[in-house]
């Protein structure tokens, strides 16, 4: 393998004390690959015992990868670090190891790699996750790949303040990935598509379409690569879309969407939806347990602040199929209004409500099949003002 190794230069000495016999490198040099290392490596035979500790900077990943793979690809540290670490500069690198005979120096177990990384690129081929232009700490310990301090892109999106962790030994597939992300939502969506394994929620998100916009937030993934678990938590959302569910196009100024398992959650969203503004709308839908018909939320907690105008209105008509004669008049000015939703069971709605012209309504009711309760009913106009 010479043809890999180029411009080296060594500077070191031995050592034997006895039983132990002691190799001292005080620097070791490579144009190709681009490294600088300098440590000791200790023997005893008495023990036995081998222990190595090892510095080094300013080292090429891609590079050493290359040349590492070469010379020791089926040494299992070699091989599993390399998979997951693909490229940029290590400014600066500790490892110690410690065993019985030489070759147990290269045992998970036995080996700590403390480095820096800059402009680096992790890659998790297993889930077809790619981080570039990556800066942090890299530290190698008890089997297990961790990197804290993180700043790096990940599919168009700046992400800092990160920690990673994976399992390098075969039976060990442990995975955690903490970030926090300036996101492009439209590849934030593409990157959850493509990591979260819940049938439900992937089927809700690719009823949205045309997204354009951006948001802040964290991304946590987790806890084994055989089954990855997604929670997203994204606020300062500013975006336009449009979703199969609702024939009018959406536009959102500010607000937060999390997600954990089946839970979506918006909160204090501002926008419109067509022609209709909204001051206040904070929602929670379970997907759970979505109707297997018409494929909707299993349920739906709503609170509502806004003004429904023909456009929302009429669309709502139709789709809860209400008579002509019950035909409401827009504008329609909702306040307070909260909404608990399940298709097949009970449900209830109370809050305010105005309608152009008159009356002012208070409302407050629950329904389903086949009965309607009326709590409250109180209705305000010039004429007349009373209550049920």
């Amino acid at each position: 393998h010479q043809e890999v190794l180029k411009g080296i230069e060594l500077n070191g000495s031995i050592a034997i004390d006895g039983d132990t016999t002691g190799l001292t490198l005080k620097r070791l040099a490579l144009d190709e690959p681009g490294l600088e290392v300098s440590g000791t490596i200790e023997q005893s035979s008495a023990t036995p015992s081998v222990t190595m500790a090892l510095s080094g900077k300013n080292i090429d990943v891609d590079a050493t990868r290359q040349v590492a793979l070469s010379l020791g690809g089926d040494v299992a540290v070699v091989g599993e670090i390399f998979k997951y670490l693909r490229g940029g500069m290590v400014s600066q690198i500790n490892v110690r190891s410690q065993g019985r005979t030489a070759e147990e120096l290269g045992d998970l177990k036995n080996i700590r790699i403390e480095g820096k990384l800059q402009n680096g690129s992790v890659s998790i081929p297993q889930i077809e996750l790619d981080l570039t232009e990556t800066v942090g700490d890299v530290l190698v310990a008890d089997g297990i790949l961790q990197g804290t301090g993180m700043s790096t892109r990940l599919d168009g999106s700046n992400g800092h303040d990160g920690t990673l962790r994976v399992g390098l030994a075969h039976d060990n597939d442990l995975f955690q990935l903490e970030l926090m992300l300036n996101a492009d939502l439209a590849q934030a969506g593409q990157i959850l598509r493509r990591i979260v394994v819940n049938p439900d929620f992937i089927d809700e998100l690719n009823r949205i379409t045309d997204l354009q916009g951006t948001g802040t937030g964290k991304l946590v993934l987790g806890d084994s690569l055989e089954n990855i678990q997604a929670k997203v938590d994204v606020s300062d959302l500013n975006f336009t879309a449009d979703h199969q569910r609702i024939p009018l196009p959406i536009k959102v100024t500010s607000g937060q969407v999390e997600f954990a398992e089946n839970l979506v959650n918006l909160r204090h969203w501002q926008g419109a939806v067509g022609d209709s503004q909204f001051t206040e709308l904070s929602c929670q839908a379970d997907l759970a347990g979505r109707d297997q018909v018409s494929q909707g939320p299993g349920r739906i907690e709503l609170v509502f602040d806004g003004t429904l105008e023909e456009d929302v209105v009429t669309w709502l008509s139709e789709a809860f199929e209400l008579p002509q004669s019950y035909a409401i008049r827009s504008p329609v000015k909702l306040s307070a209004a909260e909404l608990d939703w399940q298709e097949g069971a009970k449900s209830t709605f109370k809050g305010g409500l105005s309608v152009k012209d008159g009356p002012d309504l208070v409302i407050d009711v629950a329904w389903q099949p086949d009965q309607l309760d009326i709590h409250k009913l109180k209705f305000k106009d010039q004429y007349s003002d009373a209550e049920l």
